[in-house]
């Protein structure tokens, strides 16, 4: 038998969960427009898989300076407003996340190592992972940015294996996405095996079910 809600808690969800459907359907802005169409809105979450060392971070890199208003490889902003980002690393090593911020100040035109106001970038990979979330929370309420990147998403839970965390991870990181007006990419390997595609544990086959667009990169040579 399933669990009865009380009488105040069922009126509460009935009352934030009916949909009026007199209100007229509005999607919410998107952060870029890839040959035209738009992709990644804002309120959503979506992914970046593959193979190790098959250029994730590149691609994100690319996802966050189009998103900035850096055209490059037909993609576009989608705003005309002047967004924000921050870039997340939870697994690369100190030098490599700065490589990642001069990077995008290249695509962007600006001084190589310099600080603008437009872009955050942390290193979060020696951090408790009990903290990292968190901290991703309240800097997203603080800062306000069009666009998230969280580059190893694995490394906010303990076990990526475990059902409950995982679908706990991916519902806060909705919540925080529809809350604060953000589009946030998650980062996530993808099985070692050479025929298995797949994201890596339960939180892949999550993100997968719930991620408005997903990108799977792949590297021939010096091409990814």
């Amino acid at each position: 038998m399933y669990h009865k809600l009380t009488p105040e808690r069922f009126s509460e969800l009935r009352k934030n969960g009916r949909v009026n459907l007199r209100r007229k359907s509005v999607e919410p802005p998107y952060t870029i427009r890839i040959d035209g169409i738009g992709a990644l809105p804002r309120k959503d979450i979506f992914a970046i898989k593959a193979k190790s060392k098959q250029g994730k971070s590149q691609a994100a890199t690319i996802l966050l300076a189009a998103t900035l208003g850096c055209e490059t490889l037909g993609i576009t902003r989608a705003e005309a407003s002047k967004a924000k980002v921050i870039y997340f690393d939870t697994e690369q090593a100190d030098y490599n996340t700065l490589r990642i911020g001069h990077r995008i100040n290249h695509l962007m035109g600006w001084e190589t190592e310099s600080t603008n106001a437009r872009l955050r970038v942390y290193n979060m990979r020696e951090w408790a992972w009990e903290d990292k979330l968190p901290f991703i929370a309240q800097e997203i309420e603080s800062y306000r940015p069009t666009m998230v990147v969280i580059d190893g998403i694995a490394d906010l839970l303990i076990n990526f294996n475990d059902i409950e965390q995982s679908a706990s991870i991916i519902l806060d990181l909705m919540q925080i996405a529809s809350i604060f007006c953000c589009s946030i990419g998650c980062v996530l390997h993808e099985n070692k095996s050479k025929d298995d595609n797949n994201m890596k544990g339960h939180l892949g086959t999550l993100l997968l079910q719930k991620a408005s667009d997903i990108f799977e990169i792949t590297k021939k040579g010096d091409i990814f």
